[in-house]
């Protein structure tokens, strides 16, 4: 296998190796480590090499466009990866957008709690549950929380999801101890706590 053809893509900022067979795309650094020219014969150690570099090169491009839409965390990065590259592959590219700031599940974390608790009706419990399903840890999840004051914030969403269900309630419960129930089933089901249930029950229900 011989090299017919060497380009380059302005777009990626990476050389093409064209063979007859298959194309190649490597950076700078690696087209002057193995001295690529055109009508270079490619040995199968070289070969090898190149292929590996090209996947690589591939496999972080498709990063950096799932990146494009939103910030992502490490996991959904890796889930993404692992449909099409291998462990040694996705691995390498995981470490490399980390060195570059691309990847930080701190910083999603935060980002990520701060805007549903301050956008969205839901409970801490739920953000944290959710966050889980996207590979946050605990600790990371702990840590980030610390940085808020989010009570505020809680009792607001559940105030405000008690408020759309009141009236109704109140008029199919007229006993306050089964009106109490119901506002405690309803909040604790999705994931509030019993602090947050209390001071919203305070506003809706007198003895």
């Amino acid at each position: 296998m011989i090299i017919t053809k060497i380009g380059y893509d302005d777009k990626t900022n990476l050389f093409i190796i064209e063979t007859p067979k298959e194309s190649f795309q490597i950076s700078y650094e690696d087209y002057e480590k193995y001295h690529l020219q055109k009508d270079q014969e490619i040995n199968p150690d070289l070969y090898d090499k190149l292929k590996n570099i090209a996947l690589k090169n591939k496999a972080y491009a498709d990063a950096i466009n799932f990146l494009s839409y939103r910030i992502r965390t490490e996991k959904e990065i890796k889930d993404k990866l692992n449909k099409k590259y291998s462990f040694e592959i996705v691995s390498s590219i995981i470490e490399k957008l980390t060195r570059e700031g691309l990847i930080d599940d701190s910083y999603f974390a935060r980002v990520y709690i701060e805007s549903k608790l301050n956008t969205t009706n839901w409970s801490v419990r739920k953000v944290k549950y959710q966050l889980g399903n996207l590979g946050i840890s605990n600790d990371v999840f702990e840590e980030e929380l610390s940085k808020l004051d989010f009570s505020t914030s809680e009792i607001q969403n559940a105030h405000k999801l008690v408020s759309k269900q009141i009236e109704k309630w109140k008029s199919k419960y007229s006993d306050t101890y089964a009106l109490r129930n119901k506002i405690y089933a309803y909040l604790s089901s999705r994931g509030f706590n019993y602090d947050t249930i209390s001071a919203v029950m305070e506003e809706f229900v007198n003895e």
